[in-house]
């Protein structure tokens, strides 16, 4: 059992998929004609029960009277209160010794190698997919798989897209080769640093468990610097979305119901980048009109061509209005770069049984016709 100092928050949500858009599976989405409403998925980490008792004994002075919240939810101080955490358990071969073992960065992430696989090793600019398990270290729970698709990332040691596990993911990958099998453990010091102030705490210590299947060139993809200068088109929508596109595409415009698969980089007002799909490897598919985005990102996309360049700028009412999420403040206007990698036909909608007879309508010892009434598609969020 290992001890942990119970100071810091355990993990509160889905690290490894974009604040932005819905953590469900896209492929599940596509599979199905649908998207899902994205609120967010929850990782399990410890109890609520235990958060609570953590933060009240933590949370009071000698005299009785609370103190004020601090993100980490330290009491300046209090003495840390160390608990045991439950053991790991890892399917093999990460279940036995490692190979090597290093530490890297000045956080020192933890790298431990079991199968050292073989021919071209990862560098910074490649376009890794591996099969990927993540553990919440304070639970011992596995959290986040990879599933039946691999996981694909564009290794950047240099930028940062906002996201602070694929960020150590890419500095703890470098050497890797396909057929390589490494335990990476990411420790909590690196998500405290990527924190917005405001924001949800920062989870403690992630275990990243990282199978490489295959190592390619990243594609090259258009920087910011490419959505300035004259555009060849602007629209205005009467919601308030505001489209200006630098590169017009070619191909067929994309239609509802149409897949179309985006490279994107988000902004806040202040210029500040809030998330990027740069370092993920093919893009995000959308079904036009289907949800599974916010409705300013799905109505920007009308019209989109194979090839285009678009800028959004989207009002706070089709995005995230006065909620926020994450890093993006409540009542915030947001504007996403859009490089458009792909235009096809999306999967049919799912046929819908006929409505269910009127009560008294039903065919005399005959079954019910139909089935339930159909549930209403999913809204763009």
């Amino acid at each position: 059992m290992r001890k942990l100092d119970i100071r810091l928050v355990a993990v509160a949500g889905l690290l490894w998929t974009s604040a932005c858009f819905t953590p469900e599976s896209y492929a599940e989405a596509l599979k199905h004609g649908h998207g899902e409403d994205h609120g967010g998925e929850h990782a399990e980490g410890a109890s609520h029960e235990e958060s609570a008792e953590a933060e009240h004994a933590e949370g009071e002075h000698a005299d009785g009277e609370a103190s004020e919240p601090v993100l980490e939810g330290i009491v300046e101080g209090s003495a840390p209160q160390v608990i045991e955490a439950p053991e790991i358990e890892y399917e093999p071969p990460f279940d036995g010794q490692p190979i090597q073992t290093a530490k890297i960065t000045e956080d020192e992430i933890l790298v431990e190698d079991f199968d050292l696989g073989s021919g071209e090793a990862i560098v910074s600019g490649k376009l890794v997919s591996f099969n990927m398990k993540l553990y919440d270290v304070l639970s011992g729970r596995l959290i986040q798989e990879s599933g039946i698709e691999p996981v694909k990332l564009v290794v950047d040691t240099q930028a940062n897209s906002g996201n602070a596990l694929l960020w150590a993911a890419s500095q703890a990958m470098v050497g890797m080769k396909v057929g390589g099998k490494r335990r990476i453990t990411v420790p909590s010091a690196v998500f405290q640093r990527a924190a917005a102030a405001g924001g949800p705490p920062p989870p403690g210590d992630i275990v990243l468990i990282a199978d490489v299947v295959s190592v390619t060139d990243a594609p090259v993809l258009q920087g910011a610097e490419a959505y300035s200068g004259e555009p060849v088109a602007t629209q205005t929508l009467d919601s308030g979305l505001v489209m200006t596109d630098f590169k017009a595409g070619e191909g067929r415009e994309a239609k509802p119901g149409d897949r179309v698969v985006v490279h994107y980089i988000g902004k806040l007002e202040d210029d500040t980048t809030f998330d990027s799909s740069h370092g993920k490897g093919d893009g995000m598919p959308v079904l036009l009109g289907r949800g599974g985005v916010i409705r300013g990102f799905d109505q920007g996309l009308a019209g989109a061509r194979k090839g285009m360049l678009r800028k959004l700028v989207i009002p706070p009412e089709l995005g995230y209005g006065p909620r926020g999420q994450g890093k993006i403040p409540p009542n915030a206007t947001l504007t996403f770069l859009l490089e458009v990698m792909e235009v096809t036909d999306g999967p049919p909608m799912p046929s819908r049984p006929p409505a269910r007879a009127p009560q008294g309508a039903r065919p005399q010892g005959g079954p019910p016709p139909g089935g339930p009434p159909p549930g209403g598609s999913p809204a763009g969020r």
